[in-house]
This record gives structure tokens, sequence and C-alpha cells, in this order.
């Protein structure tokens, strides 16, 4: 009888030792499964990352492209502007020292303030366009700073005028006479800031400080 309880017994330890053991592979082979099909979604977001990385690389090389052939044909189309402007301006500059009547000198000198505003915009996409390809050279000059100044706001006063706004100069004392910077380049700043405090300034004083 002893033998038969520890047969038994024995039979009862071996099954559950046979359950644990089913168990433990079952549960091994769930989670080799799962782990397979987790590899396999991080490969296949791997490679569609992979893919984007290099549609976009295409995509930024287009434009890339693009915008260095848009800045070559402003360039060039900037040229060929500023040749027949000058020649306007040039012309146009003579007529204003002959005799003429009221109305063709206001009709001159219109041609002249719009050929001047047109140089401006030219010479701006002219610069624009040497940036962006990168041939954009300063040349700097001394110059003197208050004679530079006046020169600037004398440009923008008759805008200024039709909008019953002054403009005004302070410059500080201890301001340097001389200068020595790219003339042209500070000159179209400026006027660019001028032009931009007159065009938002209903009434009143635009100062440079």
């Amino acid at each position: 009888r002893s033998l038969l309880n520890l047969y038994a017994v024995l039979l009862i330890v071996a099954g559950v030792v046979t359950w644990l053991f089913l168990l433990v592979s079952d549960s091994r082979r769930a989670a080799r499964r799962e782990s397979d099909q987790h590899n396999a979604w991080l490969m296949a977001e791997v490679a569609a990352h992979e893919a984007t990385e290099r549609a976009l690389q295409v995509a930024r090389d287009a434009a890339v492209a693009a915008n260095r052939a848009k800045s070559r044909y402003l360039l060039g189309l900037s040229h060929e502007l500023r040749s027949p402007l000058t020649a306007i301006l040039g012309y146009a500059d003579m007529m204003d020292g002959t005799p003429l009547n009221t109305e063709d000198q206001e009709g001159l000198q219109m041609i002249i303030k719009s050929g001047l505003h047109l140089k401006r915009i030219t010479d701006d996409i002219l610069d624009f366009s040497k940036l962006d390809v990168k041939r954009l050279a300063l040349s700097p000059e001394p110059f003197r700073l208050r004679e530079f100044l006046e020169e600037a706001i004398l440009t923008e006063t008759p805008r200024a005028e039709k909008r019953n706004v002054e403009l005004v100069l302070e410059l500080a004392p201890e301001s340097p006479p001389i200068i020595n910077t790219d003339r042209v380049r500070l000159k179209q700043v400026l006027l660019n800031l001028l032009s931009n405090a007159i065009k938002f300034t209903q009434n009143g004083r635009v100062t440079v400080r």
C-alpha cells in the first residue's frame, strides 16, 4: 500500500512537472512570436523612415536647384533692366537742366522719381539674387556720415511731405565725422527703414537718430 501511495505521489509530481514544462514552452514560443513580430514592425518602420528621408533629400536638392536657377535668372534680368533704366535716368537728368513749362517740369520730375524708385527695386532684387548665389561683395569706402544721412533724408522728403510727416536728423556729438563701410548697402538699408517708417506714420515725425 505504501508503494502505491508513493507511486501515486510520483505520478502527481511528474504530471505537475510536465504541465509546468509545457506551460513554460508555450510562454516561450508566444514570447518569441511576439518578439519576432515586434522586430518585423520595427524593421518596417526603419525602412519607411529611410525611404522618407531619401524622398525629403531629393525634394530638398530639387528645391535648392530651383532656387539657384531662379536667383541666376533674376540676376540676369536685373542686369538687363539696369541698362535701359540708367539711360532713362541719364536723359531725364539732362532734360532737368533745360527750360520747361510747369506741366512738363512736373512730368519730368515724376519720370525721375519713378525711375529712381524702380532703380532701387532693381538694385534690391539684384542684391538678393547675388546673396542666393553667393556673389555679393561689399565695397567699403570712407565718407562723411552727416552728409550721407542728410542725402538719404532728402531722398525720402517728397514722400514724407505727401503724408504730412517731418523727417528729422539727430546726430550725436560723439558720432564719427567719417565712417568706412559700403556706402551703397548702407544707403539701401537706411532708405528701406525710412520708407517703412513713413509708410506707417500718418502724421507726425520720423527721426533718424
